[in-house]
């Protein structure tokens, strides 16, 4: 096979797969200064839901050094409902297991984990929703946090529906 078709099927192949991924309502990530996540330093992700009978998929990516000093991470998760009411919730990101080794993908600088935040989530009110993220350790500033993003997909639909 020459160059050009070998490009051809990987172009198209690529294409294909990412036609196939779910479309992301909110994509967004946020650096830390110094790699130090102070206690000031909270994080915003606003997204408009239009749809309320769709269901979600709500990710968090962390991003932390190798020398992160915690196996986890302890965040408080306020979420602004278009309404004006406000919830809170208190999360324990795990980094690592029992051993210290890592979760996600890692390298000599960094190390990157998506963790599912709730799946086939349903938002009951169609407007702005404002999610904001506070670390809630005992550190401050919290070393070694480099990154903190918020993905919202749809939900991949169940066989049958």
């Amino acid at each position: 096979m020459n160059k050009a078709v070998i490009g051809t099927i990987l172009l198209t192949a690529s294409v294909l797969f990412t036609a196939c991924q779910p479309r992301a309502l909110l994509n967004e990530k946020k650096s830390f200064a110094g790699q130090q996540w102070a206690h000031a330093d909270t994080l915003d992700f606003q997204v408009a839901i239009k749809d309320t009978v769709q269901l979600y998929d709500l990710f968090l990516e962390v991003v932390h050094s190798p020398e992160f000093p915690n196996q986890n991470c302890y965040i408080r998760i306020f979420t602004l409902f278009p309404d004006g009411q406000r919830m809170d919730k208190l999360v324990s990101l795990e980094l690592a297991d029992k051993s210290g080794a890592w979760f996600g993908r890692c390298n000599s600088k960094s190390c990157r984990l998506t963790i599912p935040l709730q799946t086939g989530a349903y938002f009951n009110q169609p407007g702005d929703y404002l999610f904001t993220l506070e670390q809630y350790t005992r550190m401050d500033p919290l070393p070694g946090m480099q990154a903190m993003g918020m993905r919202i997909v749809p939900a991949p639909k169940k066989p049958g529906e």
